[in-house]
């Protein structure tokens, strides 16, 4: 069933799940939604799975604050229906874990483990891997095996969903206290949470316009501009993949939808694989080569004067400690 948009009361609301991966209220976020309801603003409608008599809050905590604060009884929601209730609550589950991942207020560590944690302690997800657990809370595979460490350690975890079941290899130390992922990702020691860098010996990851490296070259101004397009191209795909996730996952529920259940995991690793194709092929890093730009000649990039995280990947270490890493967080 296709969701609707609609107004619905707060108080039907059931907001444990948004409670439990929201780990904190931000007052500033609620006052500036607040402010923006009193000006007239339209914000985006929050996300409301319903079936039976409940309605789970999956998205959309501190947009009801700020409704509360003003006194409104009911809140424009996206209702996505289900035949039961406990359907609804298992895709509420599914929503809310990766709620926020690629827009509106960012998720904190503790909103990212906590998260993990709700997922690992579902039966149902016992005996899913830490990179499934970790596509569908959009983090890193090895926070999720952090947060399955700690809670085996803390005997809140046992069977199969346990560590004490998983194959795991040591993890590699690596100077600072973080820790090595297994596929280039670094994880502190102090806050464990995922970091978007493909090899531990990258260079220094920062903006174009910060680039100046220890021989005073600077790259030229408009390398800003393929880095940006390259982002943005990313997150309009992460976008798009999370919305045709969430449409696929709704219809196995529907009827006529059994087939369309038998194939979410597949349909998924495809997904993923578009996602991180399409990651993989914009500009990533400065080449190494200073100065290279519009030489042909050179065998790194081709004269672009930036290299794809798929190159990069197959630098030797040497030319990876040479290259910058521009951060994909700067828009």
């Amino acid at each position: 069933m296709k969701p609707v948009i609609a107004n619905i009361s707060l108080d039907k609301l059931d907001v444990s799940l948004a409670d439990l991966v929201r780990t904190a209220v931000h007052h500033d976020v609620v006052d500036q939604y607040a402010e923006a309801m009193t000006a007239g603003d339209e914000l985006p409608p929050v996300e409301v799975f319903s079936g039976g008599a409940q309605c789970y809050l999956a998205d959309g905590k501190h947009r009801c604050h700020a409704a509360k604060k003003l006194g409104q009884k009911e809140i424009r929601a996206r209702i996505h229906r289900f035949r039961t209730a406990p359907q609804a609550y298992e895709m509420a589950v599914r929503y809310a874990a990766s709620a926020n991942a690629t827009h509106g207020l960012p998720r904190s560590a503790a909103d990212k483990r906590a998260a993990v944690r709700m997922i690992i302690s579902r039966p149902e997800y016992a005996a899913a891997s830490d990179s499934e657990i970790a596509r569908l809370c959009r983090v890193g595979h090895i926070l999720v095996r952090l947060v399955r460490e700690e809670m085996t350690a803390a005997g809140e975890l046992s069977g199969p969903a346990s560590a004490d079941q998983r194959d795991y290899k040591p993890q590699a130390r690596l100077r600072g206290g973080s820790v090595a992922d297994g596929r280039g990702g670094l994880v502190s020691s102090l806050e464990p949470q995922a970091v978007a860098r493909p090899n531990p010996v990258a260079g220094p990851e920062r903006g174009v316009e910060d680039a100046q490296d220890a021989g005073g070259w600077v790259p030229p101004s408009d390398y800003q501009a393929h880095f940006e397009r390259g982002r943005a191209l990313v997150r309009d795909v992460t976008e798009l993949v999370s919305k045709l996730r969430g449409r696929i996952a709704t219809s196995a529920y529907e009827p006529g939808g059994e087939a369309v259940s038998n194939l979410l995991s597949v349909i998924d690793r495809q997904l993923e694989q578009i996602q991180g194709d399409i990651a993989d092929s914009v500009p990533y890093a400065l080449c190494p080569n200073r100065g290279c730009a519009k030489k042909d000649r050179c065998t790194v990039c081709r004269g672009r004067g930036w290299v794809t995280r798929h190159i990069y990947r197959q630098l030797p270490n040497e030319l990876q400690q040479q290259c910058v890493v521009v951060s994909e967080g700067r828009s």
